[in-house]
């Protein structure tokens, strides 16, 4: 699991030092992957993400906050939609 995270925030720092002309390097990468912002990351999705209920909500403002801090624009979109959780179905 920390290999993925590591792997994640390497692409995360990459696409920011991009948006902001750089181009990222290796010792860059390394100086900007914190440990402790990886774990904190991983405890903010660490929730019940079902589509549409409040832990999703959770994880996506988690996420805007981070792309603000990064300076990375964005748009959130928040779709209206109906959801259903289904206990079983079958087919005749």
């Amino acid at each position: 699991m920390k290999s993925i995270a590591a792997a994640a925030a390497g692409v995360l720092v990459a696409a920011v030092a991009l948006v902001h002309g750089q181009q990222p390097g290796v010792d860059s990468l390394q100086r900007a992957v914190s440990i402790a912002e990886i774990q904190k990351t991983l405890d903010a999705f660490d929730i019940d993400r079902t589509s549409g209920q409040e832990g999703e909500r959770r994880a996506a403002d988690y996420l805007i906050q981070k792309l603000t801090e990064y300076g990375v624009k964005h748009t959130r979109y928040d779709a209206r939609i109906y959801m259903s959780w289904p206990v079983s179905a079958e087919l005749r």
